[in-house]
């Protein structure tokens, strides 16, 4: 209730595609910000498998080790550089699809180095990589589909 309420989200009330149908400063506004909300993801990351592994008794997980770079490379890299174009268009759902993606493969990476760290196997890590794969992927044709209809 509260989500819908909030100013934030007054870019979500349109029922188009878009958040703005012109594109142009309020969706590279929307990038930057993301980008910048990324890296800040992509730090708490880093500082929690430091703060992991010291009370981690000198076991550690490559897979917690470079769970930072799903943030970064997924989050930050993507949204700066869409940052750059003055004529940035994003369709909603193609926006919210690569946030999920993103944030299913941080979250798998991060499950399977606490399970790692505990000494035994993970199982359902090639789920978390099929899920957030597919979400991605879909993100990217939603984008282009949604931006070829706008045109048509």
């Amino acid at each position: 209730m509260t989500l819908f309420t909030s100013g934030i989200n007054q870019l979500y009330r349109d029922r188009g595609k878009t958040f703005r149908r012109s594109g142009g400063p309020e969706d590279v506004q929307l990038c930057i910000s993301a980008a910048r909300a990324y890296v800040g993801a992509a730090v708490f990351c880093a500082v929690f498998c430091m703060i992991y592994e010291r009370f981690g008794f000198g076991e550690h997980s490559d897979a917690m080790r470079m769970m930072f770079l799903f943030p970064l490379i997924g989050g930050a890299l993507p949204f700066a550089l869409l940052g750059t174009n003055s004529r940035t268009e994003i369709v909603r759902s193609a926006w919210f699809l690569w946030h999920a993606g993103v944030a299913v493969l941080t979250t798998g990476r991060l499950l399977c180095g606490i399970v790692e760290v505990s000494g035994r196997t993970f199982d359902y890590e090639p789920g978390y990589w099929i899920a957030g794969g597919l979400m991605l992927v879909w993100a990217v044709v939603w984008q282009i589909r949604g931006l070829w209809k706008m045109r048509v």
